[in-house]
């Protein structure tokens, strides 16, 4: 079985001193402009050496494959690097990818998106982790891709029930060697992440697959409380019989290099395009929440559950203007 963690640097010696256990190290270099060549491997117990050494807890007997997008300590990554890294396990078939490093910026995840698709296509169980915000995370939130969320009060592992929060499975509090030894030397090992909690998904779905749904409880918000959360981004009631009109406008956006999303009724969730069915008042709570770094939020008049609820900025009717000179109103009233 092999198995790759992407993140930002990993230290191979590090690992081997946390868990005994050998990982094969490949940096994406550079520019991101080279893949395969060895870093120089300092100890470093970085982010992602600790994920490695849990990924190497977890789950047994396999070739560990530490993939560092940012192989000198002190870079930042870029998400060309993940891509480069996706395109190497595309190259060496992988049966797991963990990742933990990713994105909340939706125009520089768009590289991701073919490759994480294509590798999905080909076999490739991939598990990424959300954004400790809770926001809208790539690759985590395409529909081909596991998104795991930590969460303090979860009962062990769960798939969630609601396709409006961004991801796919919680995990609760776990244990762990690795964390118990370093907790010792700091505190700030106590606790837990999701970042952390994708390796032990990992070991978890490749010994028993399936998971029981998490009932997601409805979250204690006061609409005064919404309303003010409401407010960072602007919220577009649009009016529309028809379904593509609605896309159509928000793919305007779009191409306008807008990070826009669509709410309605009529399509099915697909965190990919930016187009989420919010059924109740719930659902569309969650996923505004999951779009706080949306430019915009088009939501479709026919959701009846925000009526006396939400207040929006701006409506608009598409039965007689075309989507450019809805687009073009909408910026208007924005800038």
């Amino acid at each position: 079985m092999r198995i790759a963690i992407i993140d930002k640097y990993i230290s191979e010696k590090e690992v081997f001193s946390l868990t005994g256990k050998n990982v094969h190290p490949i940096a994406i270099t550079g520019n991101g402009d080279e893949c395969g060549k060895l870093i120089d491997n300092a100890p470093l117990l970085s982010h992602g050496t600790v994920c490695a050494a849990l990924l190497t807890e977890f789950v047994l007997d396999s070739d560990y494959i530490a993939i560092s997008v940012a192989p000198n300590k002190n870079d930042d990554f870029v998400v060309q690097n993940i891509c480069y890294a996706l395109s190497w396990c595309l190259n060496n078939p992988t049966d797991y990818i963990c990742i933990s490093a990713g994105t909340t910026n939706w125009r520089a995840s768009q590289p991701m998106k073919s490759l994480t698709k294509r590798l999905s296509e080909s076999g490739t169980k991939i598990v990424a982790a959300v954004s400790p915000d809770s926001a809208l995370t790539f690759p985590a939130c395409y529909p081909w891709v596991i998104g795991v969320q930590y969460e303090e009060d979860c009962r062990s592992i769960n798939w969630v029930s609601s396709s409006s929060l961004g991801y796919d499975a919680v995990v609760g509090n776990f244990d762990s060697n690795v964390l118990n030894n370093l907790s010792q030397q700091d505190d700030f090992f106590k606790t837990r992440s999701s970042s952390m909690a994708v390796p032990y998904f990992v070991g978890h779905l490749m010994r028993h697959e399936i998971f029981p749904f998490y009932p997601k409880d409805c979250f204690c918000m006061t609409d005064s409380k919404l309303q003010e959360y409401i407010q960072k981004i602007p919220i577009v009631r649009v009016m529309s019989k028809e379904i593509d009109v609605l896309v159509n406008l928000m793919r305007e956006f779009q191409e306008n290099e807008y990070m826009a999303a669509l709410i309605t009724i009529g399509i099915d969730t697909d965190w990919s395009k930016l187009i989420v069915n919010a059924y109740d008042y719930f659902s569309f709570y969650s996923a505004v929440i999951a779009l706080k770094n949306a430019s915009i939020i088009l939501v479709d008049s026919r959701c009846a559950f925000f009526s006396g609820k939400i207040g929006f900025d701006y409506s608009i009717d598409l039965h007689e203007i075309s989507t450019v000179l809805a687009y073009n109103s909408i910026i208007s009233k924005f800038k």
